[in-house]
């Protein structure tokens, strides 16, 4: 089983489209995948079915030291568009057996939360946040200080089943329910990458 360091996993194109140039492809299908000497860039597609799919697979495939999820966010107001923000714990916020007693996003028979690896999440000097993860681009605002995304608590939970240290750094894309929410997207889809790109660098050369 080839030996990989550093596993980047990523939603979108749109997100790693600078970070792509650093890499060579070497496979289209079932997702596309990149080389750069011992580390691989994958980009999973949206959602969480996704972003399972395509870890689970490079982790069969591959002996994987560290996994890293790059991306944008949507986040609570307390943040500004643009904002780099290190992921302390990941969650679900559209998973609730809360019925069976189980916690507001727990899946039985696993924690309710998942955390970034704190010897090496704990080196950057990034805002931090609780990072909710489900399939639907949130619109509603919730209580407290978040992050939002479709991908990063399954990545964890994955990571987690395979006993695979991980880490996620996001980038705050739209400030949620509020006044430019969706423009405010749309603006940022465009000069995004550039800031996923430079936290790219940050993290492969600290670790």
């Amino acid at each position: 089983m080839n030996k990989i360091e550093k596993l980047f996993v990523i939603a979108m194109d749109d997100e790693a489209k600078d970070i792509i140039k650093e890499f060579n492809l070497i496979q289209e299908t079932p997702f596309k995948l990149y080389k750069n000497n011992n580390n691989l860039l994958a980009i999973s597609k949206v959602g969480k079915v996704n972003a399972s799919a395509t870890l689970s697979y490079l982790l069969a495939k591959y002996e994987v030291e560290l996994v890293i999820n790059l991306g944008f966010v949507g986040a609570s107001d307390n943040f500004k568009v643009g904002d780099v923000v290190s992921v302390k714990k990941a969650l679900y916020h559209d998973f609730d057996v809360t019925i069976f007693g189980y916690e507001k996003g727990q899946v039985p028979g696993l924690p309710p939360t998942y955390f970034s690896y704190d010897k090496i999440i704990d080196k950057f000097d990034y805002k931090e946040a609780t990072l909710y993860t489900g399939d639907y681009f949130m619109t509603n605002k919730m209580d407290g200080s978040y992050l939002v995304d479709m991908e990063g608590a399954a990545f964890f939970q994955v990571a987690y089943i395979n006993s695979v240290k991980m880490i996620s750094i996001k980038v705050v894309s739209d400030i949620i329910a509020s006044k430019n929410h969706i423009n405010d997207y749309n603006d940022f889809e465009k000069m995004g990458s550039k800031l996923i790109y430079d936290v790219y660098s940050k993290v492969d050369n600290l670790i």
